[in-house]
């Protein structure tokens, strides 16, 4: 069974380690980026489920907002969250829809050809 709490040392640079079943139960490998922030006394550190370009402008906006005093009140951090899982939704529904007008575009050629022969 995987700990559910550990205790490290924070190193001169500011780094703490995370441990690797930790790593491991959330998918994160090395070089991926971690959304960490801070939720009253809690330092939070969470995986990343941004993946395509049309959302990294997202991904900054809501890095520069968390910086910024006006938005660090935890509601407004939880409305940010939704967003950012809303964009990654969007994002996922384009590329399916991109992917569907691809595969359509395809069949209408197909069945061009098709009727071209008979």
């Amino acid at each position: 069974m995987m700990k559910t709490s550990v205790t490290r040392k924070i190193d001169e640079l500011g780094r703490i380690v995370i441990p690797s079943d930790f790593r491991e139960a959330l998918g994160v490998k090395a070089g991926e980026k971690m959304e960490v922030y801070v939720d009253g006394e809690t330092l939070c550190c969470k995986k990343l489920k941004i993946k395509n370009s049309n959302t990294q402008d997202i991904e900054s906006l809501v890095e520069r907002l968390r910086n910024r005093s006006l938005y660090k009140d935890k509601a407004t951090l939880e409305v940010m969250d939704l967003c950012m899982e809303a964009a990654t939704v969007i994002t996922d529904l384009l590329a399916r829809t991109e992917a569907a007008e691809a595969s359509l575009e395809k069949m209408k050629e197909d069945g061009d050809k098709i009727n071209e022969k008979n």
